[in-house]
């Protein structure tokens, strides 16, 4: 008995994408010509790269001319993307947790030194999530988390960056600090669920004195209005940046300080997972 081999018809895979780099006075532009694209698409991306997306039987020519229609607009995003792109004299660090207690702290941040002193300008931005009442009106939460950061005195005190006495204890000389609540929502951004101390940068920057604790420390006051229970569970997130007055990179020092004092640090590439959520976000078309 013969055998035969079946013939068997089979579909050849379709380009669907092709690329090609173009310079565009001085710009390097990524052109992506793809068939599920029925419009020109020009995106300057966080990391400054420059994509141009177009219909898949499109022409160099056109993508010319579409790039020429637009260089303006082109020139200016590029820059602005330019400058918002990760300094590396900048040492920027996030730290979350959930607040259980009325004080949340942690005084074990090592920051580098430089001739035993803080060459830094800080800045500190916290984000919470607190219960709300619409009996409060829209002026109120029903908890407040006060954020304190700063270098560890030899009274075993946090200096605050921007010099809030909020919920501290009263001084030697038994004086207690009051703060009108108007002063407070202007200063200190009280009962905003996003708060934002940062110091004031001078042209004259002069490096801050360190103290015998060389760590800086972190406290987390909480509050509530109403009910105590309130304020238990809320989870916060802090973003930290310490920018180097010299311009200097100090962020390897960091974290190998970090890492001998015990902390888990995680490198966080912010523009590749914006990237890669864009990418996951992506529709596909199947034939």
């Amino acid at each position: 008995m013969a055998l035969e081999k079946q013939k068997v018809a089979r579909k050849t895979p379709s380009l669907r994408q092709k690329s090609l780099n173009l310079d565009f006075y001085g710009l390097s532009v990524l052109i992506n010509f793809k068939t599920n694209v029925k419009a020109m698409r020009l995106r300057v991306g966080k990391d400054a790269k420059i994509t141009l997306s177009m219909p898949f039987y499109s022409t160099q020519k056109m993508a010319l001319s579409f790039l020429e229609m637009h260089k303006i607009w082109l020139e200016n995003t590029y820059k602005k993307a330019l400058a918002n792109l990760p300094k590396d004299d900048e040492i920027k660090f996030v730290v979350s947790d959930i607040s259980e207690k009325w004080n949340t702290y942690n005084y074990d941040f090592p920051v580098p030194l430089k001739d035993n002193k803080y060459p830094y300008i800080a800045k500190a931005t916290m984000c919470y999530f607190p219960l709300c009442d619409r009996l409060q009106g829209v002026d109120y939460t029903n908890t407040e988390l006060n954020l304190h950061f700063g270098r560890i005195g030899d009274d075993r005190k946090i200096k605050d960056i921007k010099g809030d006495k909020q919920n501290t204890e009263d001084t030697l000389d038994g004086e207690r600090n009051y703060l009108l609540e108007g002063e407070a929502r202007k200063q200190f951004r009280k009962w905003d669920n996003v708060k934002y101390i940062a110091e004031s940068a001078t042209k004259r920057m002069i490096p801050k004195d360190s103290y015998k604790n060389k760590n800086w420390g972190m406290e987390v006051k909480t509050n509530n209005r109403l009910a105590p229970q309130d304020g238990v569970g809320v989870r916060f997130g802090v973003v930290v940046t310490l920018k180097e007055m010299n311009g200097v990179n100090r962020i390897d020092e960091f974290i190998r300080s970090c890492t001998l004092n015990g902390w888990l640090v995680n490198a966080i590439d912010v523009v590749n997972r914006v990237d890669i959520h864009q990418k996951m976000n992506e529709e596909i078309e199947f034939d």
